[in-house]
């Protein structure tokens, strides 16, 4: 998941500046997007906008300007993951990551690719070790 944040960057780049306010208003917006998605039945592009929504809080940047003509080298790859400003920043984050990754083992579930399903709910237990949902998921 955080893989995908680093091919993302251009897209959420802009969003990855703001301040907290409109970071969660733009994690809300395509989180939504996903739900809209699963319910039609189209779960791998729900799941992109998953783990698009998720990118704005967690995602791998590389150090080299040119890993695009050059390729990536893990060397200079760094894991980023903003935190919030106090604790009730935090909460909304933890909470929200929760909610998508959840949403990211569903979709994987209905289109039948369980690691993936496992390692969403692996994230999600790391966020929340008492979450039903993802203990119910995972057992799948």
């Amino acid at each position: 998941f955080v893989q995908s944040g680093f091919f993302l960057y251009d897209k959420v780049i802009y969003v990855r500046k703001q301040q907290f306010f409109p970071k969660m208003l733009a994690f809300d917006i395509l989180r939504m997007e996903g739900n809209n998605l699963f319910a039609d039945a189209r779960y791998e592009e729900a799941a992109r906008k998953y783990e698009e929504a998720l990118s704005i809080f967690r995602y791998i940047k590389s150090e080299d300007s040119k890993w695009r003509e050059e390729g990536i080298d893990d060397q200079y790859l760094t894991e980023i993951e903003p935190k919030g400003q106090d604790d009730q920043e935090e909460t909304k984050i933890r909470s929200a990551k929760l909610l998508c990754y959840l949403n990211l083992a569903a979709c994987y579930l209905k289109i039948h690719n369980p690691k993936i399903a496992l390692d969403a709910c692996n994230e999600a237990l790391k966020l929340d070790g008492n979450c039903v949902k993802a203990l119910y998921r995972r057992a799948k």
